[in-house]
């Protein structure tokens, strides 16, 4: 199965576009040597992707088309990402811990960003 697609598929990176990028952009390694797009991956090959977290997961099963990102740990690889470090070399795997600022009630529900109105309240708060 193609590098990319098998990237996509398992929900490593959001789309397909995406992962070709990273791969010709040399974010995604597979066995430690950069991948291009179009190379065929085997099950047991250790693919590492460097987009806006890091991951390195260990191919277990293909999928033959996109899958539940839920399912996607379970069935089809097995995570062997490092655990982050104090230094904070490595991040955790996607979710709101990876947002600068945490607090969830200055973030819109729909993209994640934080509007002009909570950024005013946020300075104002570390102006108090």
């Amino acid at each position: 199965m193609r590098l990319d697609k098998w990237v996509w598929s398992v929900c490593l990176i959001k789309n397909r576009t995406l992962s070709t990028a990273a791969c010709r952009q040399g974010k995604v390694l597979v066995n430690g040597v950069e991948g291009k797009a179009a190379k065929m991956i085997k099950v047991g090959d250790i693919i590492e992707v460097k987009a806006k977290v890091y991951r390195r997961v260990k191919v277990v099963q293909f999928a033959a088309k996109p899958i539940k990102k839920d399912l996607a740990p379970v069935h089809y690889y097995e995570d062997q990402t490092p655990k982050r470090e104090d230094d904070g070399r490595f991040e955790i795997a996607d979710g709101p811990q990876n947002n600068t600022f945490q607090d969830h009630k200055y973030h819109r529900q729909k993209d994640g960003r934080v509007s002009k109105k909570d950024k005013r309240a946020r300075k104002k708060l570390k102006n108090f």
